[in-house]
């Protein structure tokens, strides 16, 4: 049944409850595990690592893609994240793990006098979320219905969250013991630098 805004509902009506339309209602909701979705993922990466007398240093850029039906492989065949069972082609979409590009560096500097200064840095561009209704909206008893777009459930992971940046930095001093008979370190660590937000929504 289609509702006055375009969304397929499964009653006839607000008050009626969708269990009382169960054939046998002991039961609740019945699953049927079959091997029909799919997901793809595509990327491309590029390393570049140096190694010097002074410094070493390592670098990764990976751009990519990935898509998916769902995503809740560890939460068992009964906790299905659909929001129609009888359209899960509008589920295939980006995966809950869809980042589009990654860097990350880090590098380690040998400075006179026994200090090493290091450094590490990660960037990615957010991962997606889907907008919720907050209300079981298509009436299945499952409250994580989407909302309507020109009269059509928004897709799942329409909508993209911010991305995450961190640079951190680590000094050392190395202290030789008498007799050489060991070494210790003193270390000051910083972490975020340069105070990134890094705010990520999971859903709204």
């Amino acid at each position: 049944v289609v509702d006055s805004t375009g969304r397929p509902v499964y009653t006839p009506g607000a008050s009626v409850n969708v269990n009382t339309l169960r054939p046998n209602q002991r039961f609740g909701a019945i699953y049927v595990t079959e091997s029909s979705a799919r997901s793809l993922y595509r990327s491309m990466t590029a390393t570049v690592n140096m190694r010097q007398r002074r410094y070493t240093m390592d670098a990764t850029y990976t751009l990519g893609f990935s898509k998916s039906y769902d995503d809740h492989e560890n939460g068992g065949f009964s906790s299905g994240n659909y929001v129609d069972v009888n359209n899960l082609q509008n589920e295939y979409n980006w995966s809950n793990i869809d980042q589009r590009r990654q860097f990350a560096a880090n590098g380690v500097f040998f400075l006179p006098k026994g200090f090493e200064l290091s450094t590490s840095m990660r960037f990615n561009t957010g991962r997606p979320f889907a907008a919720r209704t907050g209300v079981d909206s298509n009436r299945d008893g499952i409250t994580n219905d989407r909302p309507l777009l020109n009269a059509q459930v928004v897709r799942r992971n329409t909508y993209r969250n911010f991305g995450f940046a961190d640079t951190s930095a680590r000094v050392q001093k190395n202290f030789v013991l008498p007799d050489e008979k060991g070494t210790i370190s003193v270390t000051a660590e910083m972490f975020n630098l340069f105070n990134a937000a890094n705010v990520e929504t999971t859903q709204t």
